[in-house]
């Protein structure tokens, strides 16, 4: 995160590992003008006032995820569904050829984006929220030779014959 995006005020969720599926809600109280270094990385300490911390304790771990800018009502995507950037690839079975690695039966449309979460996007314009999005994931590459393979585990292993590389479900 851009430790110049934090501002006091901003609004704060936090969570712990020992209280699963409990949120608190904070507030960013003071941001330190000095970093520390961690592994070569700049941070920032920030405090955050929690008001109401139900069973959260001294000394527990927990994460904060500051809230930078909220945006309600808006049309969102996975971010896998930006091939790139500003692209995404709707449905339309009359598209009869492979583009950019994405199946047949989608045709490449340009957005405009807005505001990120880093898994979702804010699509401003371009889609209408009907459409059916190609989103990457775990795909195996189009076109290329496969053999699986068991393990000395037993268990299934992919192995793409392109690069050699190889994934475990």
């Amino acid at each position: 995160m851009d430790i110049k995006k934090v501002k006091v005020g901003q609004k704060v969720s936090v969570t712990s590992d020992a209280l699963e599926g409990f949120t608190f809600h904070g507030v960013v109280t003071n941001i330190s003008p000095e970093s520390t270094y961690t592994n070569g990385v700049p941070e920032y300490p920030v405090t955050v006032r929690i008001d109401d911390f139900g069973e959260l304790y001294p000394g527990m771990n927990v994460t904060g995820e500051i809230i930078i800018n909220e945006v309600k009502d808006v049309m969102t995507v996975p971010n896998g569904a930006l091939i790139r950037g500003d692209v995404v690839y709707v449905k339309d079975p009359a598209v009869k050829e492979v583009v950019d690695h994405v199946p047949v039966g989608f045709k490449e449309v340009k957005v405009e984006t807005g505001f990120t979460d880093g898994k979702y996007t804010e699509i401003v314009n371009g889609l209408t929220g009907e459409e059916e999005l190609f989103v990457l994931g775990n795909q195996i590459p189009v076109q290329t030779e496969i053999q699986t393979q068991n393990n000395q585990d037993g268990q299934t292993s992919i192995e793409n014959q392109e690069d050699g590389t190889a994934s475990r479900p």
